[in-house]
């Protein structure tokens, strides 16, 4: 029978709470699953279970400053070395299942990470698929790195998914961070978009899923990124009228599928 199990891992910051969710009988792949920005991984446990259901074992951390991980919150010098905590995840995974591919997926701030995981350590990966990643031209990012001091907007629920459940959720989680955004923090994403760009092309096969009437991540901003990381032979799939949290959209299984078919035709 299908099993799930917590673990902890000790990045640089301090401990890392992760948790796997293993399939019954010998998987077939490993997925590993890249929160965003304040939240942690317990709001994808339905993507984590839709994969192993289809004979993955999946595996996720909380980044450092999130959820039930170490550090202080959301707070973010350098996302390399959230990408360096992140690789832990892939040893730990290995070390279990050494013979299975991997594929990442990352969502909105793990979409970024999940995209520099990738130009930093290729070998690692079958396939990358990311939704609403951070990437390229971040407006609301521009704005707040030039406020001082960063203003305390909280993220409207509204903006997450059409279904206003979502949102409602989302407020009332006590693991989720509700309060503002550190300025170093800003600036950190600022530094990565940068990153990113100057490295240039991804080799792994990639994935890019967007909804156009995402207001925190913007799509057009994206897409000037995508530009220069992509190649040919990448996929790039928009979702007319959803909003940020494609998992948590009201076309929610048509996404998990594309992400499905995309690996399954990489691993």
């Amino acid at each position: 029978m299908a099993e799930e199990q917590d673990f902890q891992l000790t990045g640089g910051a301090g401990s890392l709470h992760g948790h796997a969710w293993l399939p019954p009988g010998q998987p077939r792949m490993i997925v590993l699953i890249c929160h965003g920005y304040g939240e942690h991984l317990g709001r994808f446990a339905h993507v984590a279970e839709f994969f192993r259901d289809q004979g993955a074992a999946v595996f996720a951390i909380d980044h450092r400053g999130h959820g039930r991980s170490a550090g202080e919150k959301v707070l973010v010098d350098d996302f390399d070395e959230l990408v360096d905590d992140f690789r832990l995840l892939t040893g730990y995974a290995r070390d279990k299942f050494p013979d299975l591919d991997v594929a990442l997926v990352g969502h909105s701030m793990g979409g970024m990470l999940s995209v520099r995981y990738a130009q930093r350590f290729p070998d690692d990966l079958a396939a990358v698929v990311v939704t609403g990643p951070v990437i390229g031209q971040w407006d609301p990012g521009r704005v707040l790195a030039q406020a001082d001091p960063v203003p305390e907007i909280p993220v409207d629920p509204g903006v997450l998914s059409r279904d206003a459940g979502v949102g409602q959720a989302y407020m009332s989680d006590p693991l989720v961070w509700h309060g503002s955004f550190h300025t170093q923090t800003i600036l950190a994403f600022v530094e990565m978009i940068g990153r990113i760009d100057a490295a240039g092309t991804v080799e792994v096969p990639m994935l890019w899923m967007h909804g156009t009437a995402d207001q925190l991540v913007p799509y057009e901003g994206t897409k000037k990124g995508w530009e220069k990381i992509a190649k040919d032979s990448d996929r790039h799939i928009f979702f007319d009228g959803a909003r940020h949290e494609l998992f948590n959209e009201t076309n929610k299984q048509e996404v998990v599928d594309h992400a499905l078919a995309f690996i399954n035709d990489h691993i």
